[in-house]
């Protein structure tokens, strides 16, 4: 019994013990790692942990300069990424439209963000999908479609093609900013966009995505976005620690890359003061920010644009 008492006390102390020897090992490593960057000048990309333990700081009050804005799937002015969405973004008077890009089964490209159809399930009550079944790669655009079922006028979901029959490069001034979330469709795109007006020379089209799938449009000749947010590929370490790999990546894209996007929470003074260094007339435009008061956090950091929803109100904001 007593043996069996100091066995259980032993064991509880050699915990703290383990405990308090890994937090002794942590404290200085972490320390090491926050103050790595931190100059008086502040010439490195602070990490997300220094954002978090607070040394970001804006570059410069700028609350006069004049952002693009940007409509985030279209707008909230309707389901996302339809029709009605857009021409509620167009109507606001956005500088650029922003849409995402997939690949169904048959190879159609659709606009469409996510990679499964898990909230329109939700939405419509519809069981019986399981596991790939739920991945839009892996439905027909009828199959889509049907799932997505009855719709306002305005608010079916669009192939490629459709959007940019709706609205032809001739048919107006409208920009956009093309979210590619699938590699390998990239002759796909380029033949559609040539086929309704939008050559590379116009400076209408933007191509975006993570920095595998934007490198494959490199010789497109249309300009390119860096799309640098959470990926599956284990980003999540590299953006705690630090983010000059992000820097580097620009690098690699060299001239080709006009854009940079990041979510709101990785904005940061040092991380735009190395990019625009090393990627001269690069600009920086940011997502995930929703109230004026945020996006005018973002200009004083460095941003150049704002992709937003609610985009008759941020158009309002910032009308000088």
């Amino acid at each position: 019994m007593l043996l069996s008492k100091v066995g259980g006390l032993l064991r509880r102390w050699w915990k703290m013990f383990t405990l308090l020897f890994a937090l002794c090992l942590m404290a200085p490593m972490t320390l090491a790692i926050v103050r790595f960057n931190i100059t008086p000048e502040r010439s490195k990309p602070l990490s997300a942990l220094q954002r978090f333990l607070g040394f970001n700081q804006p570059a410069a009050v700028q609350t006069n300069k004049r952002p693009a804005i940007i409509g985030h799937r279209g707008s909230d002015g309707g389901r996302e990424n339809t029709v009605r969405a857009i021409d509620h973004a167009i109507a606001a008077e956005v500088d650029w439209i922003e849409f995402d890009i997939r690949q169904c089964r048959g190879g159609e490209l659709v606009v469409l963000h996510d990679e499964t159809i898990d909230r329109w399930l939700i939405e419509s009550g519809i069981t019986g999908y399981k596991g790939k079944e739920r991945a839009v790669e892996f439905l027909s655009y009828d199959e889509l479609r049907a799932i997505q079922g009855p719709c306002a006028p305005g608010d079916q979901l669009l192939s490629l093609r459709q959007l940019f029959e709706h609205f032809p490069a001739s048919g107006g001034t409208f920009r956009w900013l093309l979210d590619v979330k699938v590699p390998h469709i990239s002759e796909e795109i380029i033949s559609i966009l040539g086929d309704h007006g939008y050559a590379p020379e116009a400076g209408r089209v933007i191509v975006q995505g993570t920095f595998d799938i934007v490198a494959e449009y490199k010789v497109s000749g249309y300009a390119l976005a860096y799309a640098a947010g959470w990926t599956k590929e284990g980003n999540r370490i590299r953006y705690l620690f630090g983010n000059g790999f992000i820097v580097t990546r620009c690098e690699k894209l060299g001239p080709h890359l006009a854009y940079l996007t990041l979510p709101e929470m990785f904005l940061n003074a040092g991380l735009i003061r190395e990019v625009t260094r090393k990627v001269p007339d690069i600009e920086v435009w940011t997502y995930f920010g929703s109230t004026p008061s945020s996006w005018r956090k973002s200009i004083d950091f460095g941003a150049d644009g704002l992709i937003v929803d609610d985009v008759h109100r941020a158009v309002a904001e910032f009308r000088f």
